[in-house]
């Protein structure tokens, strides 16, 4: 047996929370941690080169102690390497 109506409520719901007033500001249109950069400074023991995966850009880390600047849409997936660490510049 259906579960009744709550499959199409429950649809309606999601899609309703979704519509945003014009005037209303979202969390895409104002990130200001997005546009200040972002540094990363290397803590292994050799070298390392990464591969962000919002812009596919690539982070040479030549040895350990460097630090290189980060485009901040790679932040979030750069921040769980184990041998990486966040560093203000």
């Amino acid at each position: 047996m259906c579960c009744g109506n709550k499959r199409a409520q429950l649809s309606q719901t999601i899609q309703a929370s979704q519509v945003h007033e014009p005037g209303e500001r979202t969390s895409l249109q104002h990130q200001p941690e997005r546009d200040s950069p972002v540094y990363f400074q290397y803590i292994g023991k050799t070298g390392l080169t990464v591969m962000g995966p919002m812009t596919r850009k690539f982070y040479r880390f030549d040895s350990p102690g460097a630090v290189v600047e980060v485009d901040p849409k790679d932040r979030r997936a750069l921040a769980v390497v184990s041998a990486l660490r966040p560093v203000r510049k």
